[in-house]
């Protein structure tokens, strides 16, 4: 039995869109409650990358969180972990996030930049001065951190 209908693809600024984001969503999280994750990877990423630009930042995070239980070593998971914590105002754990993402990846500007920005909403601009820098350091042309 598939969870997702031939319509997973949807028009995010239609309220039916986001009405069929909501119920992907709670799909999601009856497969991770079933932990039966695995088969739906590709969508689960679909579904993640929709909240974090619809702002679902709760939802985003319990789906993350599912997908960090099967699979700790993926930088790109960790990285939206942080994401969708700093948006909620969990800047530490956010930095940890980000910290993990770059254990796993050292070069990964992207999670450089983000990581400066979760520092600098706690007032360490220092390091998040730093951040950038080593952004810069592994990809001069990165216009995020420009």
């Amino acid at each position: 039995m598939s969870f997702f209908s031939e319509e997973f693809d949807f028009d995010e600024s239609s309220e039916s869109g986001n009405g069929n984001l909501k119920e992907q969503i709670e799909d999601c999280k009856k497969l991770i409650d079933e932990g039966a994750v695995y088969g739906y990877l590709d969508k689960f990423d679909e579904v993640i990358q929709s909240c974090l630009d619809n702002d679902l930042n709760e939802d985003g995070l319990y789906l993350i969180n599912g997908l960090l239980e099967i699979a700790p070593y993926n930088s790109e998971y960790w990285i939206k972990k942080g994401l969708f914590l700093n948006a909620l105002g969990y800047f530490k754990e956010s930095i940890e996030s980000f910290n993990k993402a770059l254990s796993l990846n050292p070069g990964d500007s992207d999670a450089l930049v983000d990581k400066s920005i979760a520092e600098e909403n706690i007032g360490l601009f220092t390091q998040a001065k730093e951040s950038l820098h080593h952004a810069l350091t592994n990809d001069p042309n990165n216009e995020d951190a420009l």
